[in-house]
């Protein structure tokens, strides 16, 4: 079964049928004997060769025997789709890969690229928007796969953002700090944790699917050595400081994630694949981002403040109606037209979630 050396150790040699057919039994076990939900693959690009190769073949075996399996198609009914998840890592390839294999969702790593830098140089990219509207930037939002019946669907597949994962250093680090040094500082400063905030409030409100990386909540510290570290960045043991979940620090974090969390979940708009443009409102040399959501007659406006001073920004209504400030509830106001002006004044470090319909 054992192909040639990796990148990472011993590779799995799936041209050889006997090992091919050893990790179809093993996905078919999980799925019906440890009633998992789904997989996520470790460096697919090292599996993937071509639209039916090997990994191909891999995540559509999965998806095959799981129609099978009624936890994963509720009502039974013509035109379901599976819900089993399946998850590539290979982050130069998550088009690629939602496109043309039977992936429900992948890694996407644009936005943890962002933040790290937005944090490390105290300034705000222009195209920070254009980061969370996947659709417009050409990512697939669904995906044709066979329904229980063998005919033709189209499955929904959503991008996984983040901005923190186990291949980097805990974010807090990398304010003022492009490259966190393990060396000198295993664990960094939590004195600036409030600069996070407009992060957190991007992930929860822009395309895709929302990951949180162990600690992230509460601004855990880590600093992880860099790859050509070898054993210092995989075998040194990084156990979560859980006190911080109840210090000044965390308490704050772990809130706002939770509003947001509650926000996503009852707002149809952040968990759409379509997004309203307000380059014109926004000022990055201010340190103001400005983006909209929307599903059908629902509307969520965000203004994210990354600078170290409260900003006022104007953005238009995209729909007449009351629209609400939904973080912290501090702010309503009503739009008696499309177009009409909503004038915003957002705190520094901070940002406001508007919804309207």
């Amino acid at each position: 079964m054992i192909g040639p050396e990796g990148e990472w150790g011993p590779t799995i040699d799936l041209n050889r049928e006997f090992a091919a057919e050893y990790v179809r039994t093993v996905g078919r076990y999980w799925l019906t004997e440890y009633h998992i939900d789904g997989f996520r693959y470790d460096d697919a690009k090292a599996l993937y060769d071509t639209p039916e190769g090997r990994y191909a073949t891999i995540a559509y075996d999965v998806y095959s025997k799981s129609l099978t399996l009624s936890r994963f198609t509720p009502s039974g009914g013509a035109g379901e789709y599976s819900r089993v998840i399946q998850c590539p890592e290979a982050l130069d390839m998550t088009e690629v890969l939602l496109r043309e294999t039977y992936s429900s969702t992948a890694w996407e790593a644009s936005l943890l690229n962002l933040a790290q830098s937005t944090l490390a140089s105290g300034g705000v990219d222009g195209g920070f928007a254009d980061i969370l509207d996947l659709a417009a930037s050409g990512f697939p939002t669904t995906k044709e796969v066979r329904d229980t019946r063998g005919v033709k669907v189209d499955m929904p597949v959503r991008q996984l953002q983040y901005i923190g994962s186990h291949d980097a250093s805990q974010i807090v680090a990398y304010i003022g700090n492009p490259a966190p040094d393990f060396a000198a500082q295993p664990l960094a400063s939590r004195a600036l944790w409030f600069k996070l905030q407009p992060l957190v409030i991007a992930l929860y409100t822009g395309q895709g699917i929302p990951m949180l990386w162990q600690g992230q909540e509460f601004a855990d510290n880590w600093v992880v050595a860099p790859p050509n570290n070898g054993d210092a960045r995989i075998h040194i043991r990084r156990d979560v400081h859980w006190e911080y979940f109840y210090d000044d620090c965390g308490t704050q974090l772990v809130k706002l994630h939770r509003r947001l969390g509650q926000l996503r979940r009852s707002c149809a708009a952040l968990r759409s694949s379509q997004s309203l443009e307000y380059h014109a409102q926004s000022r990055p040399h201010d340190g103001v981002i400005a983006y909209g959501r929307e599903a059908g007659n629902e509307f969520a406006l965000i203004a994210l403040n990354f600078s170290d001073s409260s900003q006022q920004l104007t953005l238009q209504a995209p729909a007449p109606g009351t629209y609400s400030e939904r973080i912290d509830g501090v702010i309503q106001m009503q739009a008696a037209a499309t177009g009409d002006p909503l004038t915003l004044t957002v705190p520094s470090n901070y940002g406001y979630v508007l919804t309207g319909s």
